[in-house]
């Protein structure tokens, strides 16, 4: 048509780049600036330095920051959002030197660091494990009122939560001081790491103020449980299940299937805690409710007898004071059956990985022997792992003795001994010494 492309809209196709990340393209307008006879500036620079970080290739990084050093060539200045961009790049490399490296540079040519700069190097610490150099950062810039992005302080809290639960608590008060809503995500995250600390009180501070989750709750009624908190275990507990039938009411009515009602429920874990607590402190009925959930789930069922062997004791030991010897037997059933499971599944595991045999299908012969010298030496058997389940004789025996009390169950005597003595003849074996070569008296 006869006309003459000015900077703007060379600025204009290099932005349009940058947003896709189509760093080639931006490339070739950029090329044909002197074509045009524009000499690039700190915009149209910042526009392909942009483009090239947008497409977040370690080829296209590396050509962001030949960038920044053609322009320092060319003498033409960094920006702030020049700077911004480069830091971006940093993130992405997870290069937590480098970063500050630039923003010192920064400093030196005079350039003021923007809110998105220290907001980009917040994320760049939280995300590399630098969580003290981002705090300082966070404290600088609330000291000078500075606009500190949400997502980043989210982010950060997340992040330091599990390493120190109760500063990412202090984290969530200074962000409501500053005027900032916490998002869900976060709030249960540090609820999850209070509660898996041990830090019951700031747990249940937190628990009045956001729904909880699968994870975070089943997090808090173990250590609930642990700290002996029953009133505060079940409360939690009814939350977890009406928020999870009200999730299940509104997914039937718009028919779709976003969250079951699954992920709202207890864990297999939080319904052993609760069941073994309640026993502990003679609540057999209460403690056989939540034993029956647990029975639903037979995964969870035979995770408890590697884990949570106290619960199965508890319970039997719980149901035989209250003369309810039937339960008694219902859960020393349930162990012995997932406890099998256990074993057969640790088993074909483990001659998976051996493979059918260790040993050579055939001897080496002589002339072998001969000509190579020593014959190929053969694999060495990999021992099982240890992870038989068992229950205390304790408990065994408080079964044993309550058995003989009923007549009805008398033969259900010899099955209780049987199972005691495979666990002795199992625990022998396995403390059993083995050479660990073979005797040179052989």
């Amino acid at each position: 048509a006869g006309l003459a492309p000015t900077e703007k809209t060379f600025g204009s196709l290099l932005h349009a780049f940058a947003s896709v990340g189509d760093t080639a393209s931006a490339k070739t307008i950029f090329d044909s600036l002197e074509a045009s006879g524009i000499a690039p500036n700190s915009i149209l620079y910042t526009s392909f330095i942009h483009a090239a970080v947008s497409h977040g290739d370690d080829e296209s990084l590396a050509l962001a920051f030949d960038l920044a050093d053609e322009m320092r060539r060319s003498g033409v200045p960094l920006t702030d959002v020049t700077y911004g961009c480069l830091l971006v790049a940093c993130e992405k490399q997870g290069d937590v030197a480098r970063a500050f490296r630039l923003y010192q540079q920064s400093l030196e040519e005079r350039v003021t660091p923007s809110d998105q700069m220290h907001n980009i190097l917040i994320s760049v610490c939280t995300r590399c494990g630098k969580l003290d150099e981002a705090l300082d950062l966070v404290k600088s810039m609330a000291r000078k009122h500075s606009n500190i992005q949400q997502h980043a302080m989210n982010s950060l809290t997340r992040a330091l939560s599990i390493e120190s639960p109760g500063r990412a608590a202090r984290m969530l008060s200074l962000m409501g001081a500053m005027g900032m809503q916490p998002s869900r995500q976060t709030r249960l995250e540090v609820l999850k790491q209070c509660a898996l600390a041990g830090d019951v009180n700031q747990a249940l501070a937190m628990f009045n103020s956001v729904e909880l989750d699968g994870p975070a709750g089943s997090a808090l009624i173990i250590s609930l449980c642990a700290a002996q908190n029953l009133q505060d275990a079940v409360r939690v507990y009814d939350a977890m299940m009406a928020a999870a039938w009200r999730k299940m009411g509104r997914s039937n009515e718009e028919k779709k299937t976003t969250l079951t009602k699954r992920a709202l429920e207890p864990s297999g874990p939080a319904l052993a805690s609760l069941a073994q607590a309640h026993a502990a402190a003679g609540l057999t009925s209460q403690a056989w409710k939540f034993y029956l959930q647990l029975r639903r789930k037979s995964q969870s069922l035979e995770d408890a007898t590697l884990n949570n062997r106290k619960m199965f004791e508890a319970l039997i030991e719980g149901q035989c004071r209250a003369k309810s010897l039937k339960k008694a037997l219902v859960v020393f059933d349930d162990w012995k059956t997932a406890s099998s499971s256990v074993v057969g599944r640790t088993t074909s595991r483990h001659l998976s990985l051996v493979g059918p045999s260790t040993e050579p299908t055939t001897e080496p012969t002589r002339a072998t022997t001969l000509t190579t010298g020593t014959a190929e030496p053969t694999a060495a058997p990999t021992k099982p792992p240890k992870t038989t389940p068992r229950l205390s004789y304790l408990a065994l025996a408080f079964l044993e003795a309550e058995v003989r009390r009923h007549d009805e169950y008398a033969w259900r005597v010899y099955d209780i001994l049987a199972t005691m003595r495979a666990q002795k003849e199992s625990k022998r074996q396995s403390e059993l010494a083995r050479p660990s070569k073979r005797s040179h008296h052989f």
